[in-house]
């Protein structure tokens, strides 16, 4: 959902030439400088990302914050997701900085909010290195990522643990489709956009397959 504060939400899903290897990554800036900035350098490294298969987390964020501090002006921000799924094991490796939110939800509902790394990246507060933190992806479970418009929109953790618990048994979508409409439910009359841009990723792994919700 398309929001009205200046900057915005990039997400993005690809694969590494092998297959072996699924890269996601969720931004939210600040300014839409900032955020065309960090489009041209995530379009100019995705080759790279996709061929090295011993590419760290950790060691990209870092890449693209030295490449993005020169950009970034005193009030400027950036948050930022950023992990590889193995398909051989199904582990996430991942860092994570500001207030994008990430969890892990079981079949039976019980959900695990991803540790972060840092608060958002700025001048004043550059991303500290630090180990990936590593998750394994179970059968059935859930990966759900979140910028805050979604997190802060539909009313923080509580409300959103019910609503995954809720959603579990439908698909994927249908989860996207309940978080859009809790944010539209509370425009008021004459209001077309929500205060800032709203972005979710839902993965479902089932046997070993990733299955996610379709975007349009």
């Amino acid at each position: 959902l398309s929001g009205l504060k200046p900057g915005g939400d990039y997400f993005d899903l690809f694969e590494s030439d092998k297959k072996d290897y699924v890269n996601i990554l969720l931004a939210d800036s600040s300014s839409y400088g900032l955020s065309s900035v960090l489009l041209g350098m995530v379009l100019s490294n995705s080759a790279r990302i996709a061929n090295e298969t011993q590419l760290r987390s950790s060691d990209w964020i870092q890449s693209i914050y030295a490449d993005l501090k020169t950009a970034l002006g005193e009030k400027e921000s950036l948050s930022l997701f950023f992990g590889r799924l193995n398909r051989k094991d199904f582990t996430l490796h991942y860092q994570l900085f500001g207030s994008i939110e990430a969890y892990q939800i079981a079949q039976d509902g019980k959900c695990i909010s991803f540790q972060k790394h840092g608060k958002k990246i700025s001048s004043e507060h550059a991303p500290i290195q630090c180990e990936e933190s590593v998750v394994v992806l179970n059968p059935k479970d859930r990966l759900v990522l979140l910028s805050d418009g979604f997190v802060n929109g539909v009313g923080g953790d509580v409300y959103l643990n019910q609503i995954f618990k809720k959603q579990m048994e439908k698909d994927p979508f249908q989860l996207v489709t309940e978080l859009s409409y809790r944010i539209q439910s509370k425009l008021v009359e004459g209001e077309t956009f929500p205060g800032e841009d709203c972005s979710a990723i839902v993965m479902d792994i089932e046997n070993r397959v990733l299955r996610l919700a379709p975007t349009g």
